[in-house]
């Protein structure tokens, strides 16, 4: 069979949510493709799609036409308790094949230093700034770290905390040797959390803490969506 993959959604997250089926299709003998016609929204940045699904060896190719897997129109997400890839996979009426984090197939390189990376941006409006600012500064603001902020020219709605170090990066290829590097990973619910979660593939022992709006802590937490195992999921109070 051929299976045209692509998320709904613009952003790396909503990317990476599908990122475990083209190798695991492929192993089954079916055919995946990029499906990149009019039934979903343009990708964010080009940057997207050279890290998710161009450097994924188990692509073949791209169509404009079948949109067939995905987060389709119909297709509903349940929480099955199997984690949110393995929700998916029942959703969609796969067998859960015990995928538990995001994938990507670019080697991040080892950058030199101890530090911990913050990326505060999301696409959405609904994070408090000064009470994401006090969480992250009373998590880091003990001294004795270097901490870095990442910026770049592709986030929304960044929040920036005074006095921390800024590092610019160009494309997702430089942030994904930051996040494989650094010791501990601050983020909003965005994308470069579901990156993060795909890096600790490769670096386990990777410390993540994710922020998420007080308003929404309880919803995502119950449905688990874009929650991944061993990531430290707190209110953007710094509350459980």
């Amino acid at each position: 069979m051929i299976y045209n993959i692509r998320g709904f959604f613009c952003g790396l997250g909503d990317q990476l949510q599908w990122s475990w089926a083209p190798e695991i299709l492929s192993n089954l003998g079916h055919k995946v493709r990029l499906y990149t016609g009019p039934d979903v929204h343009p990708l964010r940045n080009e940057g997207i799609k050279k890290l998710v699904y161009d450097c994924n060896p188990f692509i073949k190719g791209e169509s404009e036409v079948e949109w067939n897997l995905g987060d389709l129109p119909g297709k509903n997400y349940v929480n099955h308790g199997l984690g949110f890839i393995g929700n998916w996979q029942k959703s969609l009426g796969f067998e859960p094949s015990g995928e538990m984090l995001p994938k990507i197939y670019y080697n991040p390189q080892k950058l030199p230093g101890k530090f911990v990376l913050l990326e505060l941006s999301a696409i959405h409006h609904k994070y408090n700034p000064e009470m994401v600012k006090k969480t992250v500064k009373d998590m880091v603001g003990k001294g004795g770290v270097t901490v870095q902020q990442v910026i770049s020219a592709n986030q929304a709605n960044v929040i920036k905390i005074p006095g921390i170090e800024e590092i610019f990066v160009n494309d997702l290829f430089e942030l994904s040797d930051l996040i494989y590097s650094c010791g501990a990973f601050i983020s909003l619910l965005s994308g470069s959390h579901s990156l993060a979660a795909a890096i600790r593939r490769m670096n386990p022992d990777l410390e993540q803490v994710c922020l998420i709006p007080e308003g929404d802590f309880d919803l995502v937490m119950d449905t688990q969506k874009f929650v991944y195992p061993d990531v430290k999921y707190l209110r953007e109070s710094g509350l459980f």
